[in-house]
């Protein structure tokens, strides 16, 4: 997971469907360049969703839609060519959204993370409906599956 990045200049517009409304910075903060009724320029505030990630609500004429900070981060400064689709806080603070902190990678990399740095605890002993096909006791172990 760990490889040399290039990043981008600290800010960056995010994309067309925004109209160049809004840029994003590296530490993960939302500028707003048209804000209320006098266009001022305006850091959006952000909320928590119940996993304790950042979010912003963000506007395209009247229809707005909900984005994670951190994918925003990504999208914006951290190249993806394998065209991995989750984004993993390093340091397992889904409050740091320093483009530092941010990396692209599959879910099985964001499982296996979440595991070796105790974010989440073994599933001994729990029970799940379907076992097989998500064969998470192989995740756990490395990808080797262990029989008892």
């Amino acid at each position: 997971m760990s490889e040399q990045i290039t990043i981008k200049p600290t800010f960056e517009f995010l994309p067309d469907w925004f109209n160049s409304r809004y840029e994003v910075t590296q530490a993960g903060k939302i500028i707003s360049l048209k804000f209320g009724k006098k266009n001022e320029i305006k850091e959006l505030k952000c909320n928590r969703d119940s996993h304790g990630y950042l979010f912003v609500r963000l506007y395209n004429k009247d229809k707005g839609k909900n984005y994670w900070i951190s994918r925003l981060v990504a999208k914006a400064f951290l190249p993806n060519p394998e065209n991995k689709p989750q984004v993993n806080h390093k340091d397992g603070n889904p409050l740091n959204n320093n483009v530092n902190n941010l990396e692209w990678v599959t879910a099985k990399e964001n499982t296996l993370h979440a595991y070796r740095t105790g974010l989440r605890k073994s599933t001994k002993g729990m029970k799940f409906k379907n076992t097989r096909k998500h064969n998470l006791p192989a995740i756990i172990n490395g990808g080797k599956y262990v029989k008892k």
